[in-house]
């Protein structure tokens, strides 16, 4: 029987072989679709105005979604949005809700308390309470010298009045 040659070139091959397939196989592996994950790109206050936008054009969703995005981004004030657009849809429920969150998010919330005091009396609920929140309304904007809400906070509050009267 023969001697069996000995291929003293074969490691030199295989390892040669095996860096074409890595560089290969990591060329592809680049080009196959992956998920990305991005973060959002709009701030709080930007999803606010967004949100503002689409209500003025009337898509009452896209408003929506865009106050409760602020409000997952820590808007303070996105309750009061989200309670202003339900108000103006005439769910008075989710409306009241908002503006009750709001008002824990920001005690100090004037526009909040104006607009839940203004609901009750729309509701003929707690006219003693809705009166306070009212009161307390006026007392901050004018405090904070926002005299541009005054006129409508004191006719609110006159409204609220003359229904516990029985006007």
């Amino acid at each position: 029987m023969g001697d069996v040659p000995i291929c003293r070139e074969w490691p030199l091959r295989a390892t040669g072989w095996y860096i074409i397939l890595t560089a290969l196989f990591m060329t592809i592996s680049c080009s196959l679709p992956s998920v990305r994950v991005f973060e959002d790109a709009l701030t709080a206050e930007e999803h606010l105005t967004l949100g503002v936008a689409y209500e003025k054009r009337g898509e009452f969703e896209n408003a929506v979604e865009q106050y409760e995005q602020a409000r997952e981004a820590g808007e303070t004030h996105a309750d009061l949005y989200l309670g202003n657009a339900w108000f103006g849809r005439g769910d008075l429920r989710r409306a009241e809700g908002h503006f009750r969150a709001a008002l824990r998010s920001d005690p100090e919330c004037h526009e909040a308390m104006n607009n839940l005091a203004w609901l009750i009396a729309q509701q003929g609920g707690d006219l003693s309470e809705a009166e306070a929140l009212a009161r307390q309304a006026l007392v901050i904007a004018n405090r904070s010298g926002d005299d541009s809400v005054t006129s409508e906070y004191r006719n609110t509050l006159e409204t609220i009045r003359d229904r516990k009267s029985g006007k």
